[in-house]
């Protein structure tokens, strides 16, 4: 697993070689050292290594914010701090500070003047405006509507802009004070516009300019508020015209007439002549001859009249509504003839048709003298034919008098014209010097402000469409060229060109001022490459070192933990003495208990199996971490090489291999033929007091060695008792001499087995004795034997115990007293114990 990740994280710098990629590997590296970190604190003895992760973790931030900002790519690596005064943080400020601020009021406005909202609220605004003048309201989805509420919007920015620029940049210092008070006003130049920058793009995203407030007096300058009011005045004459019109005629109007406008005074005004001619042409009635060649005219209908009456209105009504001052005097007589032709083409054909019909009677008149039938009729409605005729021609008069009067009364004279042309260029000028003073103001944005330069390269081309559009001059139609003087058209033409001049020079300032932008970006950049590879190289050689230090550090605390070694050595010299004792046949019964329970462990001083434990894992850890960063580092020192990076500092092989070699060392030693270690150490142990219960048991069941080279010792019963017996070497013993008996206890090394030497004066048979020592000592009888050997008569007797031990004895009798020499064992061990029984009472002598 080691293996993969070391693998892993040497391989990542060659995969894929970004800006963000050694920082995400130092990202991993932390997040890796956290999880080391969490780990160790629940391991005892683990301070020193604790301290160690937590320097590198320290350290691993340090270098992750050190990629950052060179990642920023703004030189800020490159400078050094200073300590700023208050004057010179207001200079920065309002140096760095209000091309942020004039590239997003900027953008907001181009945004708030496409908004549906933002102009659904104008649009509203102004409705509810012209409604408190008593003016008529604008569709909001005409096309003067759409216009003036964007120029209104725009307008607005334009006036607004100097005061918010003030307020903002005010704010943007007031927070840039604050920030640098936190590092007691101690930053580098790149870092202080990188803050300026950071704050003002905050504060500059939000909201700049409401449209909760509507400013009436910011319609004033608009060409669009004032063709809406020149064009009111136009209905106010068209309507007073109108009145005095019919005032003229005589006619009457109501106050509710007046109010609802032209069109219904229209209608008022003709409304009782274009009555009596429908009267008229009413009570007529068509009479047509069965036959062609009858002698009855045929009288036609008059109903054509009405349909004359509605062409003419809906000409009249038209043309009214539509003039607009701009005509010329041809337009009119134009109209004027046009009501006549109304009127011409509707009596025509009945002038032809009463023609046709007199020139056919008077034919048939020669051919029949037979009376005509409706002669009178016919005459009658020639008459009324006539009657209409004249109603129909005062109408179509009428009509164009009306029309006359109209067009007279909002005629513009050439002064009104150049005013509001004059007026819209002014304005337009005023607009473009607006938006190059915005591209101007931007353009001087500190090259540390990325993402306000992105904006700025997007809005400049859209500012560049605005002043564009603005640029465009509608040209004079013939109507109006005919009501100008051609004095007047000759200044007219000259405003035109005195404005694109001027409009011309300030875009092409604007636009020299965005190409020097570019050009100091530009210029930025490459000097940026030239210093970047220079800090790619110091960062790549950080980078190398900081891995190898961190593996140099912690391979030497991975070397000072010398506590599983120490121990494993004090291991060694007790396991040393206790072969020793044993095969010296020393006493080794303050070892017996320890080693019958399978370990010596702790016999050994300090020796301490849970620190073993938690320095194995420590170890295991540092060596892990120390391993991965030395790899990395060897990796890396590659990888720039390849990559023609250089780096100064290169470590040696020979610093290299001794990390390496340090981190190969791992505690361990041999005690007596098994190499014990950190990871086995428990079951060497075992097998240690295992191997060290084997060589007492066959130290203590090979009874003529040892028993052969032991000194007789004396033991008296009384006066009249003294003997000789050799005992083995090992035994431990316990004297209990109670005045006339004798009693001495051996118990053997491994405690398995035990002797007493008993005597005791008595006058009962050796045999009752027997008896009576056996049930004292808890055993029933098995076997009993007299033998004589070397003039000895002497009795053996084998007993066993409930729990299965078996005893051995030998009595014999000497000077009143019974000499009792037992063995007491398990089955496993009788034999042996046998065998020392009949050695120890072979050494019996007296």
């Amino acid at each position: 697993m080691k293996r993969l990740f070391s693998l892993f994280f040497i391989l990542l710098p060659i995969i894929a070689y970004s800006s963000d990629a050694p920082v995400e590997r130092w990202n991993l590296r932390v997040e890796r050292l956290q999880k080391i970190a969490e780990e160790l604190s629940h391991i005892q003895q683990s301070c020193e290594a604790e301290k160690i992760i937590a320097d590198e973790i320290k350290s691993s931030k340090e270098f992750i914010a050190l990629l950052n900002r060179y990642n920023l790519k703004d030189n800020s690596l490159s400078s050094d701090t200073k300590k700023y005064n208050i004057a010179e943080i207001e200079n920065q400020v309002r140096e760095i500070a209000p091309p942020v601020f004039s590239i997003y009021f900027s953008l907001e406005m181009l945004k708030s003047s496409q908004d549906p909202e933002t102009k659904e609220k104008v649009k509203n605004d102004i409705n509810q405006y012209l409604q408190s003048q008593n003016l008529p309201i604008i569709k909001k989805d005409s096309k003067v509507s759409e216009d003036l509420s964007r120029k209104y919007i725009i307008h607005t920015y334009s006036l607004k802009y100097d005061e918010i620029k003030k307020a903002t940049i005010d704010k943007i210092l007031s927070e840039v004070q604050y920030e640098l008070s936190r590092s007691d006003y101690k930053t580098t130049d790149e870092d202080i516009a990188i803050l300026i920058s950071t704050i003002a793009q905050k504060i500059c995203e939000k909201p700049l300019l409401s449209f909760e407030d509507f400013y009436e007096k910011n319609l004033i300058d608009i060409p669009q508020w004032q063709n809406y009011l020149q064009e009111r005045n136009h209905e106010k004459a068209k309507l007073k015209a109108a009145i005095e019109f019919a005032n003229s005629e005589n006619i009457k109007l109501s106050d509710a007439e007046k109010d609802r406008g032209i069109g219904q005074i229209d209608s008022a005004i003709f409304k009782t002549a274009a009555s009596e001619i429908i009267m008229a042409s009413e009570s007529s009635r068509s009479n047509t001859s069965i036959s062609h060649n009858s002698l009855e005219y045929i009288v036609p209908d008059f109903s054509n009249f009405s349909k004359a009456l509605s062409d003419i209105d809906k000409y009249r009504k038209g043309l009214i509504v539509s003039i607009s001052g701009l005509e010329d005097k041809q337009y009119i007589k134009k109209a004027s003839n046009n009501f006549k032709g109304i009127a011409i083409r509707y009596i025509s054909p009945y002038e032809k048709h009463y023609a046709k019909e007199k020139e056919r009677i008077n034919s048939l008149k020669k051919q029949n003298k037979a009376m005509i039938y409706n002669e009178e009729i016919f005459n009658i409605s020639e008459k009324q034919f006539l009657d209409l005729k004249e109603k129909l021609n005062r109408y179509a008069d009428m009509s164009a008098q009306f029309s006359e009067t109209i067009y007279n009364a909002c005629q513009k004279d050439e002064r009104d014209i150049i005013s509001m042309h004059e007026s819209k260029l002014d304005y337009n000028l005023k607009t473009i010097t607006f938006m190059s003073r915005l591209i101007e103001d931007s353009s001087n944005i500190s090259l540390y402000a990325k993402k306000p330069i992105d904006i700025f390269k997007g809005i400049y081309n859209k500012l560049r469409v605005e002043m564009a559009a603005l640029l465009v001059i509608e040209p004079l139609s013939n109507e109006t060229r005919s009501l100008m003087r051609k004095e007047t058209i000759g200044n007219y033409n000259e405003s035109n060109s005195n404005f694109r001049t001027k409009s011309s020079a300030i875009i092409t300032s604007s636009r020299r001022c965005y190409e020097n932008f570019e050009t100091n970006l530009s210029k930025k950049e490459l000097k940026d490459k030239s210093r970047e590879k220079n800090l790619e190289a110091n960062l790549a050689q950080e980078e190398i070192d900081r891995l190898f230090q961190s593996a140099e550090k912690l391979t030497a605390i991975f070397s000072s933990m010398t506590y599983t070694q120490e121990s494993f050595k004090k291991y060694l010299s007790t396991y040393n003495q206790i072969y020793n004792d044993i095969n010296s046949g020393n006493n080794i019964d303050s070892y017996l208990q320890t080693i019958n329970s399978g370990s010596i462990i702790s016999l050994v001083s300090d020796f301490d199996p849970a620190r073993i434990d938690a320095e194995k894992k420590i170890r295991t850890i540092l060596k892990t971490e120390a391993t991965s960063s030395l790899s990395s580092a060897i990796a890396l020192m590659q990888y720039y090489s390849r990559m023609k990076i250089e780096i100064k500092f290169k470590w040696s092989d020979a610093e290299i291999n001794k990390i390496k070699e340090e981190l190969k060392s791992e505690p361990g030693i041999v005690v007596s033929s098994w190499k014990m270690n950190s990871s086995n150490y428990r079951q060497i142990d075992q097998n240690i007091a295992e191997s060290l219960k084997k060589i007492i048991a066959k130290k203590t069941w090979n009874p003529s060695s040892e028993i052969n080279s032991s000194q007789a010792e004396k033991f008296t019963a009384g006066e009249n008792l003294e003997f000789y017996l050799q005992l083995p070497t090992g035994w431990q013993r316990a004297n209990n001499t109670l005045k006339e008996n004798l009693s001495l206890e051996i118990v053997s090394p491994d405690r398995d087995a035990k002797i007493i030497i008993h005597a005791q004066k008595t006058q009962e048979s050796v045999e009752e004795i027997s008896k009576q020592w056996t049930n004292s000592m808890g055993f029933e009888p098995l076997s009993k034997e007299w033998k004589k050997e070397k003039e000895k008569d002497f009795l053996i007797s084998a007993s066993k115990a409930t729990n299965g031990k078996i005893m051995g004895s030998y009595l014999i009798e000497k000077n009143g007293y019974v000499i009792i020499i037992s063995g007491i064992a398990s089955t496993k061990r009788y034999s042996g114990l046998n065998k020392y029984l009949k050695e120890i009472f072979n050494s019996l002598t007296f």
